[in-house]
């Protein structure tokens, strides 16, 4: 009996202390609630359509066991249009952004250098304008379950770059589906997924690409441009790209195992 007991006052000791997700259902709400949050909050953002003026900036931390969750109500339902997307910056850390649709100007969802064991997972990207899609430049992050899609003007779809010299390191691109980029006339910018630059090339990422599926992309000639070194493609997927895997700079990459 006394064992019994035991076990249920921990029990509702232990419900007690996780805390309930917070809603918000306005752009102003939602940076406020990210501004106050600790390890362990989950931020909801109702479904609708959101109009931006700026950044949604996130440099919150979270932790590997409790990590700061910023979510849609249901896959896509939240959409975020306008001038701005959300920006992770330093020292932002186990933060997982999940189930947006993202429809704001282009290059305005990134994870900044400084940012560390970030998430973005199951949103929805097709960002109008010259630009990237989502740009990664922060380490150990996972980019996963997402859909980009529907590209019409130049810029990457998905851009690693790094710091200094330093390409972004041991990051898990996976899962993703990337669709419909048309040929940009044959101008230089266009990659569907450009990791690293000349100035980074030198530098190891020991980062796995894999799992991914390429469909109807033809933003130019390099359908992905290795500049880094330490860079594995394998297992991934490629339809209908009359394009190509390019390594353009770098050393030790293994390229293996993918489906043209």
């Amino acid at each position: 009996m006394i064992r019994y007991i035991f076990v249920l006052v921990c029990s509702i000791l232990m419900g007690s202390a996780i805390a309930s997700p917070i809603v918000v259902s306005s752009i102003k709400d939602l940076q406020e609630a990210i501004n106050k949050a600790t390890p362990g909050t989950t931020i909801i953002l109702k479904n609708g359509v959101y109009q931006t003026d700026a950044d949604i900036t996130v440099n919150c931390s979270g932790t590997k066991k409790q990590p700061v969750i910023i979510q849609a109500q249901t896959v896509g339902g939240a959409v975020i249009t306008g001038k701005g997307g959300i920006n992770l910056a330093s020292p932002a850390a186990y933060v997982v952004i999940k189930g947006f649709k993202f429809t704001h100007a282009a290059s305005h969802a990134r994870s900044a250098s400084g940012t560390s064991y970030c998430r973005w997972t199951q949103n929805i990207f097709e960002t109008p304008g010259k630009g990237e899609y989502l740009t990664i430049a922060g380490n150990d992050h996972e980019i996963d379950y997402n859909t980009f899609q529907h590209k019409k003007e130049m810029g990457r779809i998905l851009a690693i770059r790094g710091e200094g010299s330093q390409i972004a390191q041991r990051l898990h691109i996976h899962h993703n589906y990337f669709y419909d980029f048309p040929d940009q006339g044959g101008a230089n910018g266009a990659e569907t997924l450009q990791f690293g630059l000349s100035g980074l090339s030198l530098s190891t990422s020991n980062s796995i690409v894999e799992y991914n599926l390429f469909e109807k992309c033809h933003g130019e000639n390099e359908l992905i441009s290795v500049k880094a070194s330490g860079v594995t493609l394998r297992y991934n997927t490629i339809r209908d790209c009359p394009a190509q895997f390019t390594l353009r700079h770098g050393n030790r990459c293994d390229v293996y195992g993918n489906f043209f």
